[in-house]
């Protein structure tokens, strides 16, 4: 396991009409491997190279409220 910075952007739309919610969302990262690195050779590494990026949408479903049934 790595560690290192990372940044998550995500946006949130909910249709007036269905069940199901929409996010779509952006992020980078990179790692502490990475980071050492670029510090060490920066004449051959671009800074671009080292970042990880990564967009989607997830979709999921709102939450139903069911009536209570005896």
């Amino acid at each position: 396991m790595r560690y290192g910075p990372f940044v998550h952007s995500e946006l949130k739309y909910i249709p007036d009409k269905g069940n199901l919610n929409y996010k779509f969302f952006f992020q980078t990262s990179t790692n502490d491997l990475y980071i050492a690195s670029y510090g060490f050779n920066r004449s051959s590494i671009y800074l671009h190279e080292i970042f990880v990026f990564g967009f989607g949408i997830k979709v999921e479903r709102q939450d139903i409220k069911r009536p209570f049934i005896e």
